[in-house]
């Protein structure tokens, strides 16, 4: 989190979302329908939403964190992609409705989370190292001594 005070780019994100939503379902068909995913922090979950931005249908699975040394937070991101896939899979049955009939789609992740892919494979090279990880509190708190006008700048604070 130390890192992420840095960026701007949270708030904007969450703007664009309702902004999208709003202009989408003025756009949208009676048939068609609006998935959201989020990736949580202990959680996947998948939402589908009708024309008039009602819930109906929702799936949610847990996955497993992990904390291999002291301020350490990992996740497996093959059980992150399977629990997502589920609960997607499972949000379609209950709403009885298929991909199809999907007009859009918006996702919410958790942003300061990383995973490495192997761009061949396509396989994770380590697990995701998550927000709340700290081993490079240090490093963060140095760039926000050192460089807070600079990223203030480059964000378009001022």
């Amino acid at each position: 989190m130390e890192c992420a005070l840095l960026l701007y780019g949270l708030i904007k994100i969450d703007l664009f979302e309702i902004y999208i939503f709003k202009e989408l379902k003025n756009n949208i068909k009676m048939e068609d329908y609006l998935l959201s995913i989020d990736a949580g922090t202990t959680s996947s979950r998948a939402i589908v939403f009708n024309r008039k931005g009602k819930s109906i249908g929702m799936s949610q699975h847990e996955f497993t964190q992990f904390f291999p040394n002291e301020g350490w937070v990992e996740h497996d991101p093959i059980e992150i992609w399977e629990t997502q896939l589920k609960a997607i899979r499972e949000v379609f049955e209950t709403a009885s409705i298929g991909a199809n009939q999907i007009h859009a789609m918006g996702i919410t992740n958790q942003r300061e989370t990383t995973v490495i892919w192997n761009r061949k494979t396509g396989i994770p090279v380590y697990p995701v190292i998550i927000w709340q990880d700290r081993r490079t509190s240090e490093l963060c708190n140095s760039l926000r001594q050192d460089n807070t006008i600079f990223f203030m700048k480059k964000q378009g604070w001022f």
